[in-house]
């Protein structure tokens, strides 16, 4: 195998000529596929994302609305339910002093397929059930910080 090394010193003609050069010396790259879609563009496993100036923003799950970074895919126990399509602040649940009748395992898979791990809990009461969340995400998903913190 022939190993070439093109040295570019400037962003104009050098690099047309690099292109020819590579081209004229390997003539199956000009029946090449087409070149892959902008890395920007997301999969069919990738959810699209959203940027926030914001770097985390803490969440609260509420009867069932999981609410996260929007563009974020959840799982619940291991079992995909669906990508968010918004965020939703606090809403004041958080310091009933009760305690969840069950829990339930959250993950969130971000555009760059880092993921958090949270607990997602049901609060049993005679007639109502609500359900209740708080986990810290990054909001710029986006290729910024990416830490997470469960509650």
């Amino acid at each position: 195998m022939r190993k070439s090394t093109i040295v570019l010193l400037g962003v104009g003609a050098l690099a047309a000529a690099g292109a020819a050069y590579l081209i004229l010396s390997r003539p199956h790259a000009a029946r090449a596929a087409p070149a892959p879609a902008s890395a920007s563009a997301p999969s069919p496993t990738q959810p699209e994302c959203h940027c926030s100036p914001d770097q985390y923003q803490s969440i609260i799950v509420i009867n069932g609305q999981r609410q996260l970074v929007p563009g974020a895919q959840v799982y619940i126990d291991g079992q995909y339910v669906g990508t968010t399509g918004s965020s939703l602040t606090d809403m004041g649940m958080i310091s009933n002093g009760f305690t969840p009748c069950t829990w339930h395992d959250v993950t969130v898979v971000a555009c760059d397929g880092t993921t958090a791990s949270a607990r997602l809990g049901y609060f049993c009461y005679p007639g109502n059930m609500y359900v209740w969340n708080v986990i810290t995400v990054p909001t710029d998903n986006c290729g910024g910080p990416m830490g997470y913190a469960g509650p």
